[in-house]
């Protein structure tokens, strides 16, 4: 419960694979990983779960950008 009240996506209803590849995307964009892995965000942005698109746009990614 105060885990929640610190970092809502503590637990998210998403693979914690996908939370471990955003951290990498917002804490080192430029590498090639994190741009092959926000285009394939970018790609998907329809299918994805509100939260994660909300944490993405937080970052300045959106399903409209283009690299």
């Amino acid at each position: 419960m105060v885990l929640a009240s610190l970092d809502p996506w503590s637990n998210p209803p998403w693979p914690m694979r996908w939370q471990y590849a955003y951290h990498h995307a917002r804490t080192h964009p430029d590498t090639p990983r994190a741009t092959r892995w926000i285009t394939v965000q970018r790609q998907a942005w329809p299918l994805l779960h509100p939260g994660q698109q909300q944490l993405l746009a937080v970052i300045g990614i959106s399903g409209d950008n283009q690299l």
